[in-house]
């Protein structure tokens, strides 16, 4: 009997010990993973990070789960239910990068959904410990000991920018504060340390989301204390320091809030257009900044114009749901997360809670920027997701035989083999980009179509294929994969090409109309309007060029250069001349 107990002890040990060490892994790769040979090195490379992981997993996973049963719940149905929907809004755009992603969300999900009970506490270790690093590689950046590529922005780890590193941060911060309550002085004033760390980090990388979301965190904590205030007193409490940090962070940077309100604005009345169902997936970066166009020429003289820039991305995932999915996709998300506060409210304690503000965390940060478009909110997220939906009403029991562990690792083998197949494509169009002069096109335009099937979804790609075309004289050619490139992602630099591409066809009618879009996308910029009185000079329309003449010089400057000058000299001489 004592060595039946020892091995079932033993395998526990192993199943903890292999569960711990993948998650470790997966956690690693999306807030640590760098400098793949991947255009857009700091997101791609943690994205393939956690693809890779997450099949890997799920080919062994299968056989250290101990359950021969697996329960379905009610947070579950309405899981596949939203996942069902935004698979069928997808079709239209979706990559097979975005499918990859979008499976393994779900692997995860259902990964989590499986774990002991008895692990979340190491799993919260894992998240603190990776988050304490992270944040001590920041500081390393403002000490000037470790090097950062952030430009104007000094502290980002490694990631693109502060709000990718700022919500690594403040999701893994909440993981932190769980271990305040330890029963060892020792760990208790480590974590206090850790707490320190982190949220000095967040201050220094000057995101006010980042710092708006770890101050919620630690006020959520204090009140947990304030018994005499009650639930509705603790909400009211929130929800005024919510309101009265929004309003404090706006004027810390009012400018760039403006800029904010800018892209919320002409949101709106792309929501507007289909409230219900929504544009489909991708459909901020393809129709977007039209809008702001047509916003612009309806209203020339909005206090916004000197605040206008090319986005991609409305800085709310809130709006981004909307754009894409519309109320449909909101409504289905909204049951979900009914579901799993009704499982937290049912289940409260110290784990439950340090997940709901987690969960909160995200939520706040989501409101002002964009922590989805990084693989670590994503795990974070699935995290919370499974442990509330672990707890909803049981809907029906499934048996997990045999045949279904292997068919789930069958599954992932092919996942896996697919995500390599992708990587293997951003990998050569990485190479075919930076070997483009030795090239000739011929072989250039080769590699291109070869890569075509695995990224034609790609804007980028895309876009890259059609500006090389272009730049090698094969204007027709270019011009239909700029279309194709326009369709997913219509911006000013597609337009910019575009309008390239049909002057040097002598299409001067499409290309004023190109330039005139440029104009009102960013009628902050001089180019649009500079190509156009070029083109007005190229056919002796003196009358138009001197009033763009004149338009160009009474510009106000946002940000002054070398070129902003030159066009303005160049101009001021037509004047001269002509006038």
């Amino acid at each position: 009997m004592k060595r039946q107990i020892t091995i079932a002890l033993s395998e526990i040990d192993k199943r903890k010990l292999f569960f711990l060490s993948t998650f470790a892994v997966l956690c690693s790769v999306c807030l640590f993973t760098d400098g793949l040979p991947l255009n857009d090195a700091p997101i791609k490379s943690k994205w393939f990070g956690l693809l890779f992981a997450t099949f890997a997993w799920g080919m062994v996973q299968p056989f250290f789960i101990r359950k021969k049963n697996v329960t379905v719940r009610s947070a579950d149905i309405a899981f596949i239910v939203l996942l069902v929907y935004v698979a069928l809004r997808s079709l239209s755009r979706g990559s097979i990068e975005y499918g990859l992603q979008l499976t393994a969300i779900i692997a995860l999900y259902a990964f989590f959904r499986e774990t002991e009970q008895a692990y979340n506490k190491s799993l919260f270790f894992v998240i603190a410990i990776l988050t304490v690093v992270l944040s001590l590689w920041g500081i390393g950046q403002w000490l000037h000991l470790l090097p950062s590529r952030g430009g104007a922005f000094l502290v980002i780890g490694n990631f693109d920018n502060p709000a990718g590193y700022a919500s690594a941060l403040a999701l893994g911060f909440p993981f932190i504060l769980y271990f305040r309550t330890t029963q060892r002085k020792t760990c208790r004033i480590i974590s206090y340390i850790a707490v320190v760390l982190v949220f000095g980090a967040v201050l220094l990388s000057k995101s006010r989301a980042g710092l708006l979301a770890v101050v919620f965190t630690l006020l959520w904590i204090g009140t947990e204390r304030m018994k005499r205030i009650g639930a509705k007193g603790k909400a009211m409490l929130l929800m005024v320091f919510l309101i009265a940090g929004i309003a404090g962070l706006y004027f810390l940077k009012k400018d760039s809030a403006d800029g904010r309100l800018l892209i919320w604005l002409v949101t709106f009345r792309l929501i507007a257009r289909r409230p219900l169902f929504g544009e489909g997936t991708g459909a901020f970066a393809a129709h977007y900044m039209p809008e702001q166009a047509h916003y612009f020429n309806i209203h020339p003289d909005s206090r916004f114009t000197m605040l206008a820039d090319n986005i991609c991305h409305p800085f709310n995932e809130y709006l981004s749901v909307f754009v894409q999915w519309g109320g449909i996709g909101f409504l289905l998300i909204g049951t979900l997360l009914f579901f799993l506060l009704k499982a937290w409210r049912k289940n409260r304690n110290n784990e439950s809670d340090t997940l709901m503000v987690a969960l909160l965390s995200l939520g706040i940060f989501a409101f002002f920027s964009y922590p989805l478009s990084y693989s670590f909110g994503w795990v974070v997220l699935t995290l919370c997701m499974a442990y509330f939906g672990g707890r909803t009403r049981p809907i029906q029991e499934i048996r997990f035989s045999i045949p279904l562990r292997f068919l789930q690792t069958a599954f992932s083998v092919l996942l896996l083999a697919l995500s390599v197949w992708q990587y293997r494509a951003y990998t050569e169009w990485y190479k075919v980009i930076h070997h483009r002069p030795s090239v000739p096109m011929s072989d250039l335009q080769q590699r291109y179509e070869k890569l075509r099937p695995a990224m034609e979804r790609q804007s980028q790609f895309m876009y890259n294929y059609a500006a090389e075309l272009y730049f090698h004289g094969c204007y027709s050619e270019a011009l239909d994969v700029a279309y194709q490139s326009q369709s997913l992602r219509d911006d000013y630099e597609t337009e910019h090409l575009l309008a390239d591409i049909y002057k040097s066809m002598k299409k001067h009618s499409d290309a004023q109309a190109a330039y005139r879009t440029m104009s009102l996308m960013c009628p902050n910029r001089f180019i649009p309007l500079y190509r156009l009185f070029e083109l007005a000079v190229e056919e002796d329309d003196k009358h138009n060029a001197l009033q763009l003449a004149k338009e160009i010089v009474a510009k106000p400057i946002k940000v002054s250069s070398p070129q902003v000058v030159f066009i303005k000299k160049k101009c001021n001489l037509y004047i001269s001349i002509n006038q």
